[in-house]
């Protein structure tokens, strides 16, 4: 399909094959259960497995304590510790970001970050190798679905990252769209959360998803207890299909009515992403559009000022005034929670947009997401009495919004004439590099 800003995706009709490991993740749950019933082995010996090397991550198979001698040795001819390795490792030059580019046994690379704050560090996984969700500001869109990560394969980014350093919270916001490779991630998440295994607490875990509906209604049956970041960008759906495609399959009506269920089943506050575009959906009259959609809900906004990237030159960085304009409306005039992402990385591309596999001469950038902490809002009440001088003049919010250059209609069309130059030079670039993948760099999302 072609979008708005003529970079060529392809979408939801595409195929991957099925993939064949040898060996085999022994964090993958389904497989290590399949294989323990089909030769006759108590299941049991899975959480003995894997509570050791969770505990003592240099032991081999003959290492573990009570594990009969035969499922060692079996268990050696099809299995592995860890079934990837880390290709390269990048921190940043204030400690605070190691980026981590990861290569699967069979040859796709993808990337995980370390985020570290005061008192804990943060994980960004991926699960996928590409996206087909075709999103117009993120360079992964454009790539299709090269391959599905197994569930064991998810744990093992965690796995390696915590002989890194000790991670307390995991964001399923890298590479891929999570809820379109839905058993491999809830069987992940699940290994995460079990105490006998890698022991987070499901409040400490967060999935992203750019809106697939069916799957966020399973996901709150599934996995009630973590959390839930769901990838808006847009206040209408008009705007939302020319920047995420998928809004086409699954409009915002349905969306909002799936969020709705979803609070009702949780309880629990939902992390909302917002990709902030120069002229695109950073106007005052969209920060209107987005708090009458939203007030009612127990929400926090992550505002995300876009970085831009090789795959989208068309699309710009806001402007700072217009963010803070944005995030004011919102929180002061509609009492909703709103944070602007705090950027880490970037000097190791570890920035939301930044990230990316380099090679010498070709480099893909690929766009990620970003996520902050979940700091509740104060009352409305209170702030409104607090703030009294500091409310938005409505005239002038108009003012000023009539005086802007273009509006967003105009800047949409005017981008479809800019993009369509470098369409082919992308497109070519998008060929030449086969195996890419990005993760972003987030501050943790936690009650």
């Amino acid at each position: 399909t072609q979008s708005t800003w003529g970079v060529r995706v392809r979408f939801i009709s595409m195929r991957t094959s099925k993939r064949q490991l040898n060996p085999k993740p022994i964090f993958d749950e389904n497989l290590l259960v399949t294989f323990m019933t089909d030769r006759g082995f108590k299941p049991i010996h899975a959480t003995t497995i894997w509570s050791d090397l969770i505990r003592f991550p240099q032991h081999t198979f003959a290492d573990i304590p009570n594990l009969p001698q035969n499922l060692a040795d079996e268990l050696s001819q099809e299995f592995a510790v860890l079934t990837s390795k880390i290709l390269t490792q990048h921190t940043s030059s204030d400690k605070t970001t190691t980026k981590l580019v990861v290569q699967l046994q069979d040859g796709h690379n993808i990337e995980s970050v370390i985020m570290r704050h005061q008192n804990r560090a943060t994980l960004c996984v991926s699960s996928q190798v590409g996206c087909q969700m075709g999103c117009t500001f993120c360079a992964t869109g454009t790539m299709g679905l090269l391959a599905n990560l197994t569930a064991g394969e998810i744990c093992e980014q965690l796995f390696i990252a915590n002989s890194i350093e000790p991670i307390r919270n995991v964001v399923f916001m890298g590479m891929g769209e999570p809820l379109h490779n839905y058993q491999a991630v809830v069987s992940a998440v699940r290994a995460m959360v079990d105490q006998r295994r890698f022991a987070l607490a499901p409040s400490h875990v967060t999935v992203s998803t750019v809106g697939i509906v069916p799957y966020m209604l399973r996901l709150s049956q599934d996995l009630p207890a973590v959390n839930l970041a769901l990838s808006l960008h847009a206040p209408t759906q008009e705007l939302r299909e020319t920047i995420v495609p998928s809004a086409k399959q699954y409009p915002l009506p349905s969306l909002i009515d799936a969020l709705a269920q979803h609070q009702t089943r949780t309880k629990k506050k939902v992390l909302i992403e917002y990709i902030m575009i120069d002229s695109v959906n950073d106007t005052p009259e969209q920060a209107h559009q987005l708090g009458v959609l939203l007030k009612d809900f127990d929400v926090h906004i992550n505002l995300i000022p876009y970085n831009p990237t090789l795959a989208t030159p068309h699309f710009h960085a806001p402007k700072s005034e217009h963010v803070q304009r944005f995030q004011h409306i919102l929180y002061h005039q509609y009492g909703l929670a709103t944070t602007t992402r705090v950027t880490m990385g970037q000097d190791v591309d570890g920035a939301c947009g930044q990230l990316a596999l380099q090679t010498k001469e070709n480099e893909k950038q690929m766009d990620i997401e970003d996520v902050v902490p979940n700091t509740r809002a104060k009352g409305l009440k209170e702030r409104r009495n607090n703030n009294t001088t500091k409310k938005i003049d409505d005239k002038s919010d108009k003012q000023k919004e009539s005086n802007a250059q273009t509006t967003s209609k105009e800047v949409l069309q005017q981008n479809a004439v800019n993009g369509a130059d470098s369409v082919n030079f992308r497109a070519l670039l998008l060929v030449v590099v086969s195996l890419l993948v990005a993760v972003g760099s987030f501050v943790v999302f936690v009650k």
